[in-house]
């Protein structure tokens, strides 16, 4: 009896465990057989709107053109609307969609469309540079290039480019370079890194190909502001360099400028503080570094800094508007007003504080400045309104300057009969 109705409990315990495994699965074949809806986000329907306003209005319009080969317009459509991972880039950014339909009418397609895997990434340039090398690309292309495709509205000279080194042709047979390339050149304009603008290229490849380094290179680019014009006209400067390795970033940089100056008919030097401004005549005028040496462009370039240094000082100074308010002077105490910026720069920075930033106000009359001194030594500094009023007066680093000095003040402005707002 014992070992029986062991054994029913345990084909009931049996019984039980299949009836809750049979539960479990027809709860879960439940949840697949009815998934669940998710509700399409208003502004993610817009966007596909005009995602498919835009395809339309391209190929129906004739916008693009031409045919794109054994791809019919429908078959591009499909793939979009097909593919999660490029319908996601084009939500985001309708002009990616433009630039789709540019490729595809001017550069052959050289992959079939079915066989692009996209990679796992949602950000549009990603995606897009992914699609545009497996369909358009087959060799080695140029990286400045597939960034300015990524970022930068296209336009012809780009479509052009990208049709030239999708087909595997060198930038020697480029018809759109704007300076002759070498063999050397075409190597490291092919490998530039992405940091390098498309369109200073030529001007970067020529510095490499020369012997410069690649921070030397992208120094000279940046500060320098070298283009494709002045990097063909410095070839000289280039070649005299090279043979002189140790010449620092910075003097290049003054070397360039001196040769630039020289080859003017004039130059406008400005004031170090002031917005004035003198021209003066080249002194050496087309000036050539072929024969020089470094001690004599050093030479030259010093007197020539000299004198533009010489000039710039001498430049004749507005004065600020004399107010009709006579100044103060007796034992040994001061009250004068300041007439030219470079004094407010003085009480500045004699003072500790930032009466310099008055010098438009003085300029155009708003107010003045004047400064107490005691025994030569400056103490305080005064505003002074257009309407003859005392706005403020201030010690060293704007404190306040003390009795003796206010009763100067207060002296000065009953003489003057003036208006003493605040201290």
């Amino acid at each position: 009896m014992a070992n029986r109705l062991k054994r029913v409990q345990q084909a009931e315990k049996k019984r039980l465990e299949n009836a809750l495994i049979i539960e479990k699965f027809r709860l879960t074949e439940t949840r697949v057989s009815t998934p669940r809806v998710r509700k399409r986000r208003p502004e993610r329907a817009e966007k596909l709107a005009e995602l498919k306003g835009v395809f339309d209005f391209c190929w129906n319009r004739k916008r693009i053109g031409k045919s794109i080969g054994p791809y019919h317009p429908e078959a591009l459509e499909k793939l979009l609307l097909g593919s999660r991972s490029l319908l996601l880039m084009m939500i985001q950014d309708t002009n990616w969609l433009v630039k789709l339909l540019l490729l595809f009418e001017h550069v052959p397609v050289v992959r079939s469309l079915d066989t692009w895997k996209a990679p796992k990434s949602r950000r549009g340039d990603r995606l897009f540079a992914s699609f545009v090398f497996h369909t358009f690309i087959r060799y080695e292309f140029p990286k400045p290039l597939m960034e300015a495709l990524l970022y930068e509205l296209p336009d012809a000279g780009l479509v052009e480019a990208t049709q030239h080194f999708a087909q595997g042709r060198n930038f020697r047979q480029f018809s759109g370079a704007s300076i002759p390339f070498t063999r050397k050149m075409a190597h490291f304009a092919l490998h530039a890194p992405t940091s390098v603008d498309w369109e200073d290229v030529g001007p970067w490849a020529l510095l490499r190909s020369l012997g410069f380094s690649q921070s030397q290179t992208d120094f000279l680019l940046n500060a320098c502001q070298i283009d494709n014009d002045s990097v063909v006209a410095l070839l000289p400067l280039w070649h005299f360099i090279g043979r002189h390795p140790e010449v620092p970033n910075r003097e290049i940089q003054h070397f360039i400028l001196f040769i630039q100056e020289q080859a003017q008919q004039q130059v406008t030097v400005y004031h170090p503080v002031y917005a004035s401004a003198a021209t003066i005549k080249p002194l050496y005028p087309n000036f050539s570094i072929q024969g020089a040496t470094l001690e004599s462009i050093r030479r030259r370039v010093k007197i020539w800094e000299d004198l533009k240094k010489e000039v710039s000082n001498a430049i004749n100074i507005k004065a600020f508007p004399t107010s009709s308010v006579r100044g103060w002077e007796k034992g040994g105490l001061l009250i004068q007003q300041l007439l030219f910026v470079q004094d407010l720069v003085r009480e500045g920075r004699a003072m500790g504080h930032c009466v310099a930033t008055y010098r438009s106000d003085c300029l155009q009359g708003r107010c003045s400045i004047w400064s107490l001194q005691s025994d030569g030594q400056r103490v305080a500094t005064i505003e002074l309104s257009s309407k003859l009023e005392v706005m403020q007066v201030k010690g060293k680093f704007n404190r306040y300057p003390g009795d003796d000095v206010m009763k100067v003040v207060e002296n000065w402005v009953r003489r003057e009969k003036l208006h003493l707002r605040t201290v």
